[in-house]
């Protein structure tokens, strides 16, 4: 059976619902129009993926967040409606949304609508939609790629796994709004701490990695100390900690990236057993 590509829309309007349904509607395309986030969220657990969202940009990224850390493999992409199309977006959940002032032309909602899709329709999404990092898959090839670019020059690489700690009881205590802007905080002091060579990626939902090419032990745990460090430090991450592994692959000429993850992993567990300044290091 051919590909249907799924479209939510959100809009209280019943009349832009209707309009916005007619005009993008077609043999390729099912359009699912919703009044409420609530409504469209019920739609997309079931279905288990959107490919495209339509919505205001409250609505949009309120959607993103109450699907949590599904959310980069259930919604391909979104479309936010909004009184200017300018404007940067304040939401991290839908910072890379396109974005399509209203009232818009129906003409140019059909092309953003058909760009965003042949954009998203063989792909599966890079970034993460509440920090904005890369996604699991995405740092898996990070990986891949970096280990055989350090097997080839002969230097080390290093891997580190970050777990956010307590994240549960953050969310139980603040609400999923306030976690998500946690989330987002941890990200960007992990992005703060990398050169132009390395990558951070959201592998899980309160664990990140980041991927440091030419880089032995002390640089690695230099990096994972000052992580540590400014997370406990933020006003707007209070009442959580952070668990970091360090791996080391001295040697990838005659290892594999699976490997040096594998050696992370198992520091990430040893690190959230242990002392006051919970990091581990493993050498490969």
């Amino acid at each position: 059976m051919a590909h249907r590509d799924a479209i939510v829309v959100i809009d209280a309007d019943r009349e832009v619902r209707t309009l916005i349904e007619l005009a993008i509607g077609g043999p390729e395309r099912t359009v699912h129009a919703f009044a409420s986030v609530e409504a469209a969220l019920g739609f997309v657990q079931q279905a288990e993926r959107a490919d495209l969202v339509v919505a205001g940009e409250q609505e949009a990224a309120a959607l993103v967040r109450s699907l949590g850390s599904r959310a980069g493999s259930a919604i391909a992409r979104s479309i936010l409606l909004t009184a200017d199309d300018d404007a940067q977006s304040t939401e991290p959940a839908v910072r890379d949304a396109a974005r399509l002032r209203k009232p818009f032309e129906i003409g140019e909602l059909r092309a953003i609508v058909d760009r965003s899709l042949r954009g998203e329709r063989d792909t599966v999404r890079r970034l993460d939609p509440v920090t904005g990092l890369h996604t699991s898959l995405e740092f898996e090839a990070d990986l891949r790629s970096a280990h055989a670019r350090a097997a080839a020059a002969g230097s080390a690489l290093a891997v580190v796994i970050g777990e956010v700690q307590d994240l549960a009881a953050f969310e139980a205590r603040f609400g999923v709004e306030c976690r998500d802007r946690m989330l987002a905080r941890v990200a960007a002091i992990v992005a703060s701490q990398l050169r132009s060579t390395d990558s951070a990626a959201r592998v899980a939902a309160a664990t990140f990695g980041t991927v440091h090419p030419e880089c032995g032990a002390d640089g690695a745990l230099a990096v994972a100390r000052r992580i540590h460090e400014a997370v406990t430090a933020a006003d707007d991450c209070q009442g959580i900690g952070m668990a970091l592994g360090v791996a080391v692959d001295t040697a990838p000429a005659k290892t594999d990236p699976d490997r040096v993850r594998a050696a992370a992993d198992d520091a990430l567990l040893a690190a959230k057993a242990g002392g006051r300044t919970p990091i581990e290091l493993r050498v490969v």
